[in-house]
């Protein structure tokens, strides 16, 4: 059996392949390029990727191809439909970055609220002792408490930021991106929209015009 990692940097960096290793003949490269792919695939039985694109051609030059492994949560990268077609397990890796996904989310929503880094850079510029007061902000800043946050995509990382918000004093409201008229009925009670889809074909685009209209003026957006 043969294993190919078609992008292993940073993924792989410093972990230890020997478990892989001990499954047949592993082949690692750092990047692949679009042009590289289908070379570097023909003959693997397994095709671990990141960010590497595989469909209708990568598949068809892989007769040997039994699994592909995407590297990340979501799968948006392997055309699952051509997978399906040529018998072509596909999976991902789930979990592994709901905690850390879930702060990344609420951190942006603090640094919108808040500017941290707005007001950090400007008082090393001097901007505090030039404004000669004890107390100044560049922006208005926004107290969380209170507020309705409406998550779009409560799975365990939507699920892990509504935790989050409603200890901050938050009340929230749970939508889907495939329930299209409850979710437009949602959002002009929202403060904040945190969107937490895959994507999807019924996801893509999600917010256009007709979403941003709906939205209440001010309304903060944080799309993790």
């Amino acid at each position: 059996m043969k294993l190919v990692v078609l992008d292993a940097s940073p993924a792989f960096n410093g972990l230890d392949l020997a478990a892989l290793k001990n499954h047949g003949e592993l082949s690692v490269f750092d990047a692949t390029t679009p042009a590289q792919v289908v070379e570097r695939i023909s003959d693997a039985t397994v095709v671990l990727t990141n960010k590497v694109r595989l469909g209708e051609t990568e598949f068809s030059a892989a007769p040997n191809l039994k699994l592909v492994s995407v590297l990340a949560t979501g799968y948006d990268v392997v055309d699952t439909v051509f997978a399906q077609a040529h018998g072509v397990t596909v999976c991902n890796v789930r979990g592994y970055s709901t905690a850390s996904t879930a702060q990344h989310a609420i951190a942006l929503l603090l640094e919108l609220t808040n500017r941290v880094g707005g007001h950090s850079s400007d008082v090393a510029r001097g901007g505090w002792i030039k404004r000669g007061i004890w107390s100044y902000n560049l922006a208005p800043l926004t107290e969380l408490d209170g507020k309705t946050l409406l998550v779009v995509g409560k799975g365990a990382i939507g699920s892990r930021v509504a935790k989050i918000a409603e200890a901050l004093g938050m009340t929230v409201l749970a939508g889907s991106a495939r329930r299209k008229e409850e979710l437009y009925e949602l959002l002009p009670h929202a403060d904040v929209v945190s969107l937490h889809c895959p994507l999807a074909p019924e996801t893509r685009s999600l917010v256009n015009a007709a979403f941003l209209a709906k939205l209440k003026p001010g309304a903060l957006l944080v799309n993790a």
